[in-house]
């Protein structure tokens, strides 16, 4: 069966199985035919140049089965047993099927909708027909035409205007199964003033063989400020595509923090757009890649208003024979005056078969902005090795070190509930061994 006729199965399942309204089915045919008359990117097009899929066979991904829904709970307190970070909501999935979904009753009484994003389309949440509607109008690629047309399982959060919280919303992503195929989506929609602490997280079993094809939408409304944090830990037999939007207001601001360390293949794409004028937005993430490891990461800094400020700033660590790209990208529209922006890439490699490629880019249509970029890839410093081991550290424990401190600056911007963890999981994989 070819790779479309898989496609088209797969969708004609979600289309009639999941009794969903007319126009969530009509969004899916219309993603779907997009799907359908487009083509796998191959290393031709720039952004594929180094990320070659067209040995992969997709037609052998079996589309998870939609899960039940569990209920809208209403108690409040800690994510997991011993945690010390409180929350405001949390939602975990595991194989397609919600688990858990709760959110302090008190932010639930004052508006804000928290839950799976089937209920969520059910009742026609705020913002979440619009959501999907505007995404599916400008998907640029056939990942993004395949994720809308056969999504199956994902997570809505909406706030009202001018409430803030400081508690996070945790959404857990638990993907599973063996060749199987996964499409989780998150929506968040902050209204105009408010803001949230949004934390996903994407892992997966030991075993078993997973294409995951996530996508995102994020909307920060005037005056609004969302933080949003993303950590991939899936194991290292699956894949991982996606492709996130984030639309920031005037005045809003977004602080974002991505974390890649999973899968065998990893391949994303952050495409944020400041609208309003006093946007504000910061890109940060980590990555850490090792044994066969590919992971290529993309970030767009699109200024559509003047006035605007937007930082990326994104480090990453290669050992074996992994292989890491970077491809960041500095967009400035015609009217788009005053913009500043700023974009910072750096890699460490560990070994001499791994490799890191680090893009850089700039596309400025106005001459009255403040636009650059930065770009370094090197080795653990000698002298700086060479200080540790004079002072009695084994050359293990001093890489480590070296290693870890190089993460530190980009983990100043994490938010406190992941630091550890993500430190823990440097760590861990630091003191790996380099047999592949």
């Amino acid at each position: 069966m070819s790779t479309n006729a898989q496609g088209l199965s797969h969708a004609a399942t979600l289309w009639t199985d999941r009794n969903e309204p007319e126009w969530m089915a009509a969004l899916r045919r219309k993603a779907f035919e997009e799907f359908s008359h487009s083509a796998w990117p191959t290393p031709q097009e720039e952004e594929w140049r180094r990320t070659d899929i067209t040995a992969l066979d997709f037609s052998k991904y079996k589309l998870i089965a939609a899960g039940q829904e569990a209920g809208d709970g209403v108690e409040a307190g800690t994510r997991t047993a011993g945690s010390e970070t409180a929350e405001s909501g949390l939602i975990r999935f595991q194989g397609g099927q919600c688990l858990l979904a709760r959110i302090d009753p008190a932010l639930a009484a004052r508006g804000v909708r928290f839950l799976s994003l089937t209920e969520a389309i059910k009742d026609r949440s705020p913002g979440v027909e619009e959501s999907f509607k505007d995404a599916v109008a400008r998907s640029v690629n056939r990942f993004q035409s395949w994720h809308y047309s056969q999504w199956s399982h994902g997570a809505f959060l909406y706030v009202p205007p001018f409430l803030e919280m400081k508690d996070p919303f945790f959404v857990d992503f638990v993907e599973t199964g063996s060749d199987a195929f996964s499409a989780p989506h998150l929506i968040v929609v902050l209204d105009k003033g408010a803001r949230a602490v949004v934390i996903e997280r994407i892992q997966g079993g030991d075993e078993g063989e997973l294409l995951c094809n996530e996508g995102a939408d994020l909307k920060v409304g005037d005056g609004g400020g969302l933080e949003f944090v993303r950590v991939q830990d899936l194991n290292l037999k699956s894949r991982y595509f996606n492709n996130s939007s984030v639309a920031v207001a005037r005045d809003g601001s977004l602080k974002h923090f991505e974390v890649a360390f999973g899968s065998r293949l990893h391949k994303s794409r952050l495409d944020c757009s400041i609208n309003g004028p006093g946007g504000e937005v910061h890109l940060n993430g980590i990555y850490f890649a090792h044994k066969r490891q590919h992971m290529d990461i993309g970030t767009i800094q699109r200024h559509n208003a003047p006035n605007a400020n937007s930082r990326a700033y994104y480090k990453g660590a290669v050992r074996d024979k992994a292989k890491t790209v970077y491809q960041g990208l500095i967009e400035v529209g015609i009217g788009a005056s005053q913009t500043d922006a700023y974009l910072k890439n750096k890699n460490l490699l560990l070994n001499d078969g791994a490799r890191s490629d680090s893009i850089p880019m700039l596309k400025i249509n106005n001459n009255d902005v403040k636009c650059s970029h930065g770009s370094t890839t090197g080795k653990l410093n000698e002298e700086e090795l060479f200080y540790l081991l004079s002072r009695g550290f084994p050359r293990t424990e001093a890489e480590r070190l070296l290693i870890a401190a190089f993460f530190e600056d980009a983990m100043e911007s994490a938010h406190d509930a992941i630091k550890e963890e993500v430190r823990s999981a440097i760590l861990e994989r630091v003191g790996g061994t380099t047999t592949v």
